[in-house]
């Protein structure tokens, strides 16, 4: 039995190792297997865990040490709804409680042994894999408690448990161990939100672009636009439709909430409910820069159609007949057309005197 020095210092160095990690990753180069050896443990997991639609739940993998992927994978797939572990974690999350706090419990704090053993869970995945007992340390990221960081040491093959003296080791790290998880999370979440933005801005849309999503928030279709960096922002357009789709509302302008990651300094995100029954709902986001907000409210107001729009705002970018025509896939001579309709509709007579129109009075509306 180590002395109370050698603890100290054993302790020490696991919390010095964590506290140099700047990401997941180099947490799973280093950090794990320094507690692993502190707790005495065979196996460590990190995961992130997000409150989903009707209450159900997202499992995010963020680092691994002894722990097989495909089991993993299996996990996270099929049975993370079920997990005593990650249902105690989000109770202790929305208790009254510091919300900077970092919690340490054993899976014998979750539930009854005996009924844990009766469950499908048990039977079917965490008595499969041979896993024996599981420590863990949760953190709150957000102050809803809809995510939150959990990362459990295992114990495997064997009956060994987690006994009280363990659960005190684990206790006189958990200070470090949560601020530092807390400090990775928040740095993987502002990079992340940074590219998001980012990309945002260098859209610089000529004109509205949609994205359908279905129920699951999930995008199906993208027309008129091009990520520059796919993942990032399918990600946070995801992100904002979940809370679109939460709040129940039919119709939602998120371009200028500082609270929507995915608002951008020159696109606006509109998100509408679409379908006439729940199993054909499905939700459209309405991107459009930011610059051009006051010019549509004015071609809104003349009563435009879509393509008389597109064509005006062709116009006003600079294009001729020709560049309008290739922009849009139609003749010049459909071009011509709308252009007809379009002075017509404003009471103008020529190109010249409608950019005037438009420029004048969006620019009087924006001031």
């Amino acid at each position: 039995m180590a002395s109370g020095a050698q603890l100290l210092e054993s302790a020490h160095n696991v919390q010095s190792l964590f506290a140099r990690c700047d990401s997941f990753d180099s947490l799973e180069r280093s950090a794990l297997e320094q507690i692993l050896e502190f707790i005495r443990a065979d196996a460590a997991i990190v995961i992130s865990r997000l409150s989903g639609l009707e209450n159900k739940s997202v499992v995010l993998p963020k680092a691994t040490l002894g722990v097989d992927l495909e089991l993993m994978q299996e996990y996270v797939e099929t049975y993370h709804s079920d997990d005593p572990v990650t249902r105690f974690a989000n109770t202790l999350s929305k208790r009254p409680v510091k919300k900077d706090r970092c919690s340490v419990f054993r899976l014998s704090d979750t539930c009854q042994e005996d009924l844990l053993r009766s469950s499908p869970y048990y039977k079917n995945f965490l008595g499969a894999t041979g896993i024996n007992d599981i420590l863990v340390f949760s953190l709150p990221i957000d102050q809803s408690g809809d995510e939150h960081l959990i990362m459990g040491v295992h114990r495997i093959g064997d009956e060994r448990k987690f006994d009280p003296d363990d659960l005190s080791r684990a206790k006189l790290i958990a200070p470090v161990i949560g601020g530092s998880l807390m400090r990775i999370a928040l740095q993987e979440r502002i990079a992340a939100q940074s590219t998001a933005l980012s990309v945002l801005n260098s859209w610089n849309l000529a004109s509205s672009a949609l994205v359908i999503f279905d129920r699951k928030s999930n995008i199906v279709d993208a027309y008129g636009l091009a990520f520059d960096d796919e993942q990032v922002a399918r990600a946070h357009l995801r992100s904002t439709c979940r809370k679109f789709i939460r709040s129940g509302l039919s119709n939602l302008a998120a371009g200028l909430d500082d609270n929507v990651s995915i608002s951008g300094a020159r696109t606006k995100i509109e998100f509408e409910r679409k379908g006439v029954d729940e199993d054909s709902t499905f939700y459209l986001a309405t991107c459009t820069p930011t610059k051009h907000r006051a010019m549509q409210k004015k071609l809104d107001q003349w009563g435009l159609t879509r393509r008389e729009k597109q064509v005006a705002e062709g116009l006003l970018e600079g294009g001729r007949n020709a560049d309008i025509s290739n922009a849009l896939g139609i003749t010049v001579k459909t071009v011509e057309n709308h252009m007809s309709s379009i002075f017509s509709k404003v009471g103008v007579a020529c190109r010249t005197e409608l950019i005037a129109a438009i420029v004048t009075r969006a620019s009087n509306r924006s001031n």
